[in-house]
């Protein structure tokens, strides 16, 4: 290859490297339960490298990122320590010429929600990456779970969304097999619901702008196995009787007649309800604790029940 054919081609990469062009964000981070700081991010293409700074009760630490940022898509891995490493995924909206707001989940499970609010403070090479979009006409962006992943039949599942839009989020509302079971007016929102049939079961979310523009359906397959989860039972109940006002003082205490597991649960009423799930089957006794300065009466006032697997016991108690 000659100098000038050599030359040519240095030109044309250089050219190439640099349409694609680099951005540095800097963002106010929170990975919630008390965990806040800062994110610093080095974006090439759909490429990111970077460190999180986290105050956590006054301690501070930082742990080194790296992973893509493509449209509205992130996937980061955050680096815990030398042995170990967690997923950081979501979604980043921009809302502003130079901000975007991100979110998604993180942690182990997934079961954390970590959001930030990230400004452009330097860009080269190519234009900083836009939607090209009025902002009012931005299709909402949305993270979904399910909790169990894989569920059998007899299981509630909780089906959990949070949505993205640069004017806010009106609704988020769910549908499984084309029905719609549950609808909040939020930007979080969650529902157990179930059990479903076993086989192919279909889910999706719609979530709905303040400007009036709903994401598309992108249907999500949820398979339900055949098998009954041994040892799932639940006992609930309410409050009923001319004092039942006074049932949010008092509380129920359950215990296992026989082994450890589920021993010792105690809460209280809540809006005259009451209720203990995911116990082992078995047999329970509940008892009342009613203050004595309450001047009521509470019946019964202990009581056995046998929980049988997948079953739903209720047992009533009367104010008075």
């Amino acid at each position: 290859m000659n100098k000038a054919a050599i030359l040519s081609l240095l030109l044309l990469i250089t050219n190439i490297s640099h349409a694609f062009g680099s951005e540095k964000w800097e963002c106010a981070l929170d990975l919630q339960q008390g965990d806040k700081g800062s994110m610093s991010l080095q974006r090439s293409d759909a490429s990111i490298s970077g460190s999180i700074n986290i105050d956590r009760n006054g301690n501070e630490f930082t742990q080194e990122l790296e992973g893509s940022w493509a449209e509205q898509k992130i996937e980061l891995k955050r680096f815990v320590n030398s042995n170990s490493n967690q997923t950081m995924h979501g979604i980043a909206i921009r809302v502003g010429a130079k901000q975007v707001k991100m979110g998604g989940r993180h942690a182990e499970g997934l079961n954390g929600v970590w959001s930030a609010d990230c400004d452009l403070v330097s860009s080269t090479g190519a234009k900083a990456k836009s939607t090209g979009k009025d902002p009012s006409k931005i299709e909402p962006s949305i993270s979904v779970r399910t909790v169990p992943s894989k569920p059998n039949k007899g299981d509630k599942i909780e089906f959990s969304a949070r949505a993205f839009h640069p004017e806010g989020i009106e609704s988020i509302e769910f549908f499984v097999n084309d029905k719609s079971i549950h609808q909040c007016e939020n930007e979080e929102c969650s529902i157990k619901h179930g059990p479903l049939k076993p086989g192919k079961n279909q889910w999706h979310v719609i979530a709905k702008s303040k400007s009036g523009v709903e994401n598309a359906q992108r249907s999500i397959d949820l398979f339900i196995g055949n098998r009954t989860r041994p040892g799932i039972c639940t006992i609930q109940g309410i409050a009923t009787g001319p004092a039942v006002a006074q049932s949010q003082k008092v509380s129920i205490q359950l215990n296992r007649k026989s082994g450890a597991q589920n021993k010792g649960q105690s809460k209280r009423f809540d809006a005259g309800t009451y209720r203990f799930d995911n116990l082992g089957v078995g047999n329970y006794e509940l008892s009342i604790d009613t203050p004595d300065d309450l001047g009521i009466i509470v019946s019964p006032a202990k009581v056995q029940i046998t929980c049988s697997a997948g079953g739903s016991m209720r047992q009533n108690f009367e104010f008075r």
